[in-house]
């Protein structure tokens, strides 16, 4: 993915919509991406030990 986008981990951000880490945000952080968000919609328990910076807009997803 990375190669394909010609960017680093450092250069994108990566939004969830869940916070299970046995979805998407376990294999961002694999993947080296820091900046992580997740847009609490209010239907999960947040799960914070995958350091990710929470939402409930997606207006307020922060640029790299």
């Amino acid at each position: 993915m990375l190669d394909k986008l010609g960017a680093t981990p450092d250069e994108l951000v990566h939004v969830s919509a869940n916070p299970d880490p046995a979805y998407d945000l376990r294999s961002a952080a694999v993947t080296g991406i820091e900046n992580k968000v997740y847009v609490d919609r209010g239907f999960e328990h947040a799960e914070r030990r995958l350091g990710y910076e929470r939402v409930t807009d997606i207006a307020a997803l922060p640029v790299p």
